[in-house]
């Protein structure tokens, strides 16, 4: 009995070893989809993910150099007019790959538009369509990091069906609505640029406005001289209190204008009416199923342990009750001459 007690020991010690190492050769889970847009090619290529839905907002494009620090962002050009059918205009983004995050407390985005005000409706849309929850946001002529907290979105669309509505696991699109408001204008345009999750995705940190610089073992001086400038001071009041609000990070930048950004591709036309969307677009909320069913990392894992575990114990019995024992078979003694 304690030959067999040690054999099972040392079968477990084993089988434990080898799941370590098994979950240790497992990859970590990716961090949600973000997209910096820096992969489209061309206005074709972002269209197989990014199309119009309404009248006010006639073209989507790739800008060249209109996102962050000059980089590739998306374009809106937008239209109002009362004379229009449908009086809006949508950007929807539907991607192949899952668009869900399990662990995302909100929604970041960079923007900036050339009319001074003007509102952006962010869209969350949940479980092909069911339902959406949004917020907005105010943009400015100066490129900015907008971030829209999950809790600050109220429902906008649909029934919902579980028991917290914003939960990031059923998001399977992505809107962002412009709206003219109380502007007096006909036309507008929208950069968007840097789209990702708050607490599961890239790592985003909005450059600062404070020229301050962290301190240093070196002797005091005396500081240079500053010449006088005609910007504001800063403002000293640190009243402001954390809320669920929207909030707005200023970058230092500046120029709002784009002359690189692509035209329209030969024989493409800005009337949206009767025309059909890229062949790779989804035209409906049917963009994928919701992120249900299926095995799960956690499951997984437990097969992989399970099935090692059956495979070091039988291999250890094998040892210990064949081949070991076969090599401890006494032989017959030899014949006498």
């Amino acid at each position: 009995m304690k030959r067999k007690s040690s054999i099972w020991r040392k079968a477990a010690v084993i089988a434990a070893s080898v799941a370590v190492m098994a979950s240790a050769a497992l990859p970590a889970s990716a961090a949600a989809l973000s997209e910096d847009f820096e992969s489209f090619g061309s206005t074709d290529d972002l269209s197989m993910n990014w199309f119009p839905y309404g009248d006010f907002l006639t073209d989507i494009t790739l800008s060249k150099t209109g996102g962050v620090n000059n980089s590739k962002a998306m374009k809106f050009s937008l239209t109002f007019s009362d004379t229009m059918k449908d009086k809006w205009g949508t950007a929807r983004g539907a991607y192949p790959d899952d668009m869900s995050s399990k662990t995302a407390t909100g929604f970041r985005f960079w923007a900036k538009s050339d009319v001074e005000g003007l509102t952006l409706k962010v869209l969350m849309v949940y479980n092909n369509m069911s339902w959406k929850y949004a917020s907005t946001v105010k943009l400015s002529k100066t490129g900015k990091y907008y971030e829209v907290p999950f809790s600050s979105m109220k429902l906008d669309y649909g029934t919902v069906t579980v028991d917290n509505g914003t939960d990031p696991q059923y998001i399977n699109e992505w809107q962002f609505e412009p709206q003219k408001g109380d502007l007096e204008i006909t036309e507008a345009t929208v950069t968007i640029d840097d789209i990702s999750y708050i607490g599961d995705g890239p790592d985003v940190t909005p450059p600062s406005d404070d020229p301050t610089t962290a301190p240093s073992d070196t002797p005091d001086t005396e500081p240079p001289v500053t010449p006088p400038s005609d910007e504001p001071e800063p403002s000293d009041d640190p009243t402001t209190a954390p809320s669920d609000e929207p909030t707005v990070t200023e970058p230092q930048e500046t120029d709002t204008t784009d002359p690189s950004d692509e035209t329209t591709e030969p024989g493409a036309t800005n009337d949206t009416s009767g025309t059909t969307a890229p062949t790779k677009a989804v035209l409906s909320g049917d963009v994928s199923d919701p992120p249900e069913g299926g095995l799960g990392a956690g499951a997984i894992i437990g097969i992989v342990i399970g099935v090692v575990v059956v495979l070091a114990g039988a291999g250890t019995a094998l040892y210990y009750f064949v081949i070991r024992k076969k090599g401890n078979t006494p032989q017959d003694p030899p014949a006498e001459s």
